[in-house]
């Protein structure tokens, strides 16, 4: 199958999305595909044909679109990322051929404020009015049934896309896969010493909660006095990294939080080679890279029970979700978890379990599923005699 991917995403936005493309355009071709990637930029490590789509998006960028199609010549063409509007707008030219959308949110979730960050209820209030002509868009995108089918990465994610009134059964559930880590945790990793390390990796903006984890280690440090925080990420609201430091000097935690921007991959691996715990504070995601990466080389976790990590958490006694927006519950698990004696098989469990229910393999064929199905209802609709041909 030949099976061309559509990315808006620019040359400056890395993480999830960035990986999400290579895996699966490595995957794929793995299984015998041809991919091809139309996107502003090609992705690092991705093996795969560039088309090259100007962004931010205008006429000239659908006039690529639809060259890169008459090149490439796809039996499917996946959106694997655009904003609401960017999906409509390339929707112009999709409607002639099968095409798939994935959906990681739907606005004003995660969407950027960039101000009354001490302020919580009133920041997402004037988020929504902020973004409610986006959050229009996504409601007519998917009220109006503009994808043939839509991907999500979690069940949290399906129930958000049925509610803005898209039929459930057009949705499949397609979450990440899981790497395990090496067959042997090193013992010296179970035992806490005078001073834990925690870590959170993941853009620096309001909806990730990381406000909520710096109010919930002054409560850690009573307990655990020599308590260290690394928050690492790429600084999408450079208010809020701002607001995040006050705080912490607020609450004489300056000594005890690092922000590490834009770290490095090096930085990343050195990380969570050596963090105790990995605190996960979110208020809003459609699954959590970052949560599944941490499973296989922290050993206890805390989360918010968004996106998928109350189902990656289940059956881990090394680890505990919490409500969102819950300071007090964040550290009532950091601590609990801090306190509580591992084993090596609690944590070879955990890999075996994530294992088992986020194969990767799973991921690569219920995309080929999906994949097979557009394609063979386009098939059945385009035939001759057929009433909608």
């Amino acid at each position: 199958m030949r099976i061309l991917l559509v990315s808006e995403a620019t040359s400056e936005m890395l993480g999830g999305v960035t990986t999400e493309v290579r895996r699966l355009i490595n995957g794929l071709r793995g299984r015998g595909h041809r991919l091809a990637l139309a996107s502003e930029a090609p992705v690092s490590g991705a093996d795969a044909d560039h088309f090259r789509l100007d962004m931010p998006r205008r006429e000239a960028t659908l006039q690529q679109l639809r060259q890169s199609i008459s090149d490439f010549k796809p039996d499917i063409v996946h959106v694997v990322f655009a904003f609401s509007g960017g999906a409509l707008f390339f929707a112009r030219e999709l409607r002639r051929h099968p095409w798939v959308l994935t959906c990681h949110s739907v606005p004003p979730a995660e969407w950027t404020l960039r101000r009354l960050h001490g302020h919580e209820r009133l920041h997402y209030f004037v988020r929504a009015i902020r973004v409610w002509p986006e959050t229009w868009l996504a409601t007519r995108l998917y009220a109006t049934r503009v994808p043939p089918r839509v991907i999500v990465h979690s069940d949290f994610m399906k129930r958000v896309v049925a509610g803005r009134l898209y039929p459930a059964r057009r949705v499949d559930v397609i979450p990440f896969g899981f790497d395990p880590p090496d067959p042997a945790w090193p013992s010296g990793r179970l035992a806490m010493g005078t001073a834990p390390r925690l870590l959170t990796i993941g853009g620096i903006t309001h909806s990730k909660g990381y406000h909520d984890a710096i109010e919930a280690l002054a409560i850690v440090r009573r307990h655990h006095p020599g308590v260290r925080y690394d928050i690492m990420g790429e600084p999408r609201d450079p208010s809020y990294l701002q607001f995040l430091k006050q705080r912490a000097e607020q609450l004489d935690l300056s000594s005890s939080v690092r922000f590490v921007i834009s770290a490095t991959s090096e930085q990343i691996d050195a990380a969570l080679a050596t963090a105790d715990l990995f605190v996960q504070p979110s208020h809003e995601e459609g699954f959590c890279l970052s949560y599944m990466e941490a499973a296989a080389h922290v050993p206890r976790l805390v989360g918010t029970r968004t996106g998928a990590i109350a189902e990656m958490s289940t059956d881990d006694p090394a680890a505990k979700t919490v409500a969102v927006g819950e300071p007090r519950a964040l550290a009532d698990a950091i601590v609990g978890l801090l306190g509580a004696a591992l084993s090596p098989a609690t944590l070879s469990d955990r890999s075996s379990r994530l294992s088992e229910r986020f194969p990767w393999n799973e991921y690569f064929a219920r995309h080929e599923s999906a994949y097979a199905r557009i394609a063979a209802a386009a098939a059945t609709a385009s035939a001759p005699g057929d009433p909608a041909a």
